[in-house]
């Protein structure tokens, strides 16, 4: 449910309430995406959010491809699908101004359909898809409410959880306790800073400025459609105009130098110069909707947990926009964490089992910024070469750019076994174009590996043809071999408030589509192998069942997250 300041809603429930399990600071799109999951996971909660209404900027533009199998998993294909700009758009378009010369374009990424993924790419902007998510909390959530215009002011780690002190419409001071709470306030954290814990070290750093319009750009955008028109009309700093879906919604970026102080904000007359300068076009129609500055960085916070309060998303990591893993990374938090809360909280874990939140989010969150931050010296070094017109060195940086738009190894790679291997293991190179694979290769995130992504393959159920990420989604699956007979039997034996979900590949809901799902799943005859609730392999073994090693298996499980990795215990602060 929704309750914003004189709403319907707010009338018919006027109070927040006391105590609930978890408690969100933060309603963007990841507070929102934690919403559904508390509810799914059969938790209550509330979500506070300080302002009244949705966000009506398109700061992202885009979802990465992780990020899409997860709102597919949740639910939301058909909605995002018609909201998602084509599959052509794909790609990076270098032009003097708009309507100029075309300097370079990097080849068009995959359509997205490929056996591999779970999910299309949505382009959906921001405000878009905060929107959807919006609009299904409001119909879903019958324990989870959002809270619109309630300020968190206070936050104190009490023996049993959480008190929230807030300040809600015209001023009224509340307490809310919660078992937990997660903090998905951005990065500015009001929570962050009132635990005294900061981003970054404050050093001066570039802002972009970002100006949402609506203007008609068919003549120069129809016949080559693209994610990003980069152009060289901003001086020191490319110029990008991108489409924001729709036929005249657009958003012009410019970076601005390292400073100490922010940026003042942009004159309506100052970004129709600005829009009208990259397209190149001086009597241009622009319609300036909203305008907005941003700090770029790529900090990632030394703790996400204090207590019992948790970072998530760019509360606990800074991204900079030159890598489009913001929301894919604020989601993975998310999808992480939450099962990890319901299970501690049904008392099924431990507490201790919170720590590898941190422990395996954290690296992702460097990594992701880490190869963000080569994206953006690539660019620099783009708009010089640009400058000087170094067509060989022009060709080669743009041929570099096709792993900025399509970074697969990146985004569907990471995996939570070992601390060092979260990501691909080029992570710290600059991303290139990757060699053509042989036609029998594979790509690392097709096969079973421990703590990476289960594997996407069709499989025949009930309800159709679906992907094996939709039988996994929310519950501990346990996937035996064909003849993995004893695993089943060993399954049973176990205490029934595990909510084990056993499933045999070649039967009932694991009938294959293809050759895939035996491919990509290899237990060998009879061994098996753990999912977690958030799609990631928890334990492999091509060993014959007993009843002993499954039990050991889980209870490892339930403690570090995974079975046979070393966790890297994280000092959790507030303890």
């Amino acid at each position: 449910m929704n309750v914003t300041p004189g709403s319907a809603a707010e009338q018919e429930r006027p109070s927040v309430p006391a105590h609930v399990d978890v408690l969100v600071v933060g309603a963007g799109p990841v507070g929102l995406a934690a919403a559904l999951l508390l509810q799914r996971a059969g938790l209550t909660g509330a979500v506070l959010e300080r302002k009244t209404e949705l966000g009506h900027h398109p700061k992202a533009r885009g979802i990465r491809l992780r990020a899409s199998e997860l709102m597919r998993i949740w639910g939301f294909d058909e909605a995002l699908r018609a909201r998602s700009m084509p599959g052509e758009t794909h790609r990076f378009i270098y032009t003097e101004a708009l309507s100029g010369e075309e300097i370079a374009r990097t080849p068009p990424g995959p359509a997205g359909d490929d056996d591999w993924a779970s999910a299309e790419r949505y382009r959906v902007a921001q405000d878009e898809l905060e929107a959807v998510l919006d609009g299904q909390v409001a119909i879903e959530c019958e324990a989870v409410d959002v809270l619109r215009g309630y300020e968190v002011v206070g936050v104190e780690n009490v023996a049993d959880g959480v008190i929230a002190t807030v300040l809600g419409p015209g001023g009224a001071r509340l307490s809310i306790h919660s078992s937990y709470l997660i903090a998905a306030d951005g990065v500015g954290s009001r929570v962050r800073t009132l635990l005294g814990l900061t981003l970054g070290d404050g050093r001066p750093a570039p802002y972009w400025q970002s100006v949402y319009w609506r203007g008609d750009l068919s003549a120069y955008t129809a016949d080559r459609p693209a994610i990003m028109y980069y152009t060289q009309t901003g001086g020191d700093s490319l110029v990008g105009i991108a489409p924001a879906g729709g036929r005249d919604r657009w958003v012009t970026i410019v970076q601005r130098p390292v400073t100490d102080a922010r940026p003042d904000a942009l004159t309506c007359d100052e970004a129709v110069a600005l829009i009208r300068s990259a397209v190149g076009v001086d009597d241009l129609t622009v319609d300036v909707v909203s305008s907005a500055t941003f700090r770029i960085s790529a900090d990632v916070l030394e703790h996400y947990r204090v207590g019992r309060v948790f970072f998530a998303g760019d509360s606990a990591h800074s991204l900079p926009p030159t890598g489009g893993f913001g929301i894919n990374t604020g989601f993975a938090d998310i999808h992480n964490l939450v099962f990890k809360l319901a299970w501690v909280l049904r008392g099924v874990a431990p507490d201790s089992l919170l720590d590898s939140y941190e422990s395996e989010r954290q690296l992702v969150a460097r990594s992701n910024a880490e190869w963000s931050s080569v994206n953006a010296k690539r660019m620099i070094a783009l708009k010089k070469a640009l400058a000087a017109n170094d067509r060989p060195e022009i060709v080669r940086l743009v041929a570099e750019q096709a792993g900025h738009v399509d970074p697969l190894d990146q985004d569907l790679g990471f995996t939570y076994a070992t601390p060092a291997a979260t990501a691909t293991p080029s992570a710290t190179a600059t991303p290139a174009v990757p060699a053509a694979p042989a036609p029998d290769a594979r790509p690392s995130f097709t096969r079973l590996t421990l703590g990476a992504r289960a594997p996407h393959a069709r499989v025949l159920t009930q309800r159709g043809e679906r992907s094996t990420h939709d039988l996994f989604e929310g519950r501990l699956t346990l996937v035996v071999a064909p003849h993995g007979d004893a695993w089943i039997e060993a399954a049973a034996a176990l205490p029934p408030n595990l909510a084990l979900q056993t499933v045999r590949i070649g039967s009932g809901p694991l009938l294959a589509a293809d050759a895939a799902l035996a491919e990509r799943y290899d237990f060998g005859d009879v061994g098996a192998g753990l999912i977690r609730p958030d799609g990631h392999v928890a334990w492999i073994t091509h060993d014959e069942g007993t009843e002993r090693p499954l039990s050991d298996a889980i209870t490892e499980l339930l403690a570090t997250g995974i079975v046979g990795a070393p966790l890297q215990r994280a000092t959790v602060l507030g303890r």
